[in-house]
């Protein structure tokens, strides 16, 4: 019992130890770059995995929603300071602090109407990845504003920052010109508006993403659950799903 005692204080004693020295390259680099805003550093690349400084500084757009979270996860994992871009209070994003090491994941507030905060959000980042989207309206955010506009708008900070990567996730009925569907619809649109503004955009269309906490399979898990029989509406559409880790 002694002896697991000791190696938890000598676990403890290594680990504040790296925090302090991470804590110290982010503090002493901040003061030295007179540029440098809201506590967002460049690091010398060091070797490493997650408790590396080595990665290259993104912002992910959407970061707080189901997707975004495995997202920052996985680009967490490679040491890359992540741009968390939300709206709300400290509750949006802080689930996300887990995901990178020290001083790796960084808040920063935004609001999708006001063009500046989108500035803010990708001015120091390499690559930008746009995850926002909408598939229901409501009386504040319509198809259009949130796929065609805020599409528009976010390539078109990029490009007027420098950005160097631009990621947008559309959707895959974005494929077909001719659908009926008004989401589908804008979701194309949308895919123009990106385009024209950062032709060299990199633009994914993932088929219908499930996974743990989704609006597909907790939706069906939950009417099933309550009820004897399981409706099935546009039984003659067939879907081939995307796990959310892949």
């Amino acid at each position: 019992r002694s002896g697991r005692v000791s190696k938890l204080v000598m676990i403890r004693q290594a680990t504040s130890r790296t925090a302090g020295s991470t804590w110290t390259v982010i503090t002493s680099i901040a003061r030295t770059n007179p540029e440098q805003k809201r506590g967002i550093a460049f690091h010398q690349v060091t070797p490493g995995a997650r408790a590396s400084v080595a990665g290259v500084p993104v912002t992910v757009l959407g970061a707080t929603g189901f997707l975004g979270r495995y997202v920052v996860s996985s680009i967490g994992n490679t040491g890359s300071q992540i741009v968390v871009p939300y709206r709300g209070n400290e509750y949006s994003y802080r689930h996300l602090k887990l995901a990178g090491d020290l001083g790796q994941i960084v808040p920063i507030p935004f609001h999708p109407r006001k063009i500046d905060t989108i500035a803010q959000a990708v001015e120091h980042s390499a690559v930008v990845i746009n995850l926002i989207g909408r598939n229901y309206e409501t009386h504040n955010s319509s198809f259009e504003d949130v796929n065609v506009r805020l599409a528009g708008d976010i390539a078109k900070v990029c490009t007027e920052a420098g950005v160097q990567r631009l990621i947008h996730v559309s959707a895959l009925a974005a494929n077909d010109p001719h659908a009926t569907s008004r989401w589908a619809q804008t979701k194309r649109r949308g895919e123009e508006a990106v385009r024209k503004a950062f032709p060299d955009a990199t633009i994914i269309r993932p088929a219908p993403v499930f996974g743990p906490e989704d609006r597909l399979s907790q939706k069906e898990a939950t009417v099933a659950k309550f009820f004897p029989l399981f409706p099935i509406f546009g039984s003659d559409s067939r879907i081939q799903p995307t796990w959310v880790l892949d």
